[in-house]
């Protein structure tokens, strides 16, 4: 059985650090994945000590699967968010910071994990919206001031003919890329 969400971690735990100063590598991020419903967001960045961002979260969504072709379709929308420290500049300067350098690279490895890992593949085009100081006003439905890229995409997801899982490449960033 397929099984989206533990396939996407599996995934996504190949990600390569967020560096924010190459001359610091010490300082160097580990991208979080997690996924839920808006209260399982809500809940999770009130309880979660220490790094919480860069965050890829997967929002919970229906899929289509088909037992005949062992597959899964799913509609994601992936949530690439980091806390926005800059919260009174305007869009320019947090495009040219936190976007270019860490928003648009996670994009980008994200498609790229998605691409590589065996598993998966991409479906006809996908869209992706980008905010700066993204929270909701109902302070019952975010607790964080975020920059983020929202991803809908739709996956396809494989398995083996007798419904086992199919082995995730564990070379997607052979070299950092």
């Amino acid at each position: 059985m397929i099984v989206e969400e533990t396939i996407l971690r599996e995934i996504f735990l190949q990600l390569p650090d967020y560096v924010a100063d190459t001359s610091k590598p010490e300082l160097a991020k580990t991208i979080r994945y997690e996924w839920g419903s808006q209260p399982d967001l809500i809940k999770w960045l009130k309880t979660i000590e220490g790094n919480k961002y860069p965050l890829v979260w997967l929002e919970n969504g229906k899929s289509k699967n088909d037992r005949q072709k062992h597959t899964s379709e799913k509609k994601c929308r992936l949530i690439l968010a980091n806390l926005s420290e800059k919260q009174n500049n305007r869009n320019p300067s947090i495009w040219d910071d936190d976007f270019v350098k860490c928003l648009n690279p996670l994009l980008d490895n994200v498609l790229k994990s998605l691409e590589r890992s065996g598993v998966t593949t991409i479906l006809n085009t996908f869209d992706v919206y980008r905010d700066a100081n993204y929270t909701e006003e109902d302070l019952n439905k975010a607790t964080d001031f975020w920059n983020v890229i929202v991803l809908d995409i739709d996956i396809l997801f494989k398995e083996k003919a007798n419904g086992e899982p199919l082995c995730i490449n564990s070379n997607i960033f052979k070299n950092g890329k």
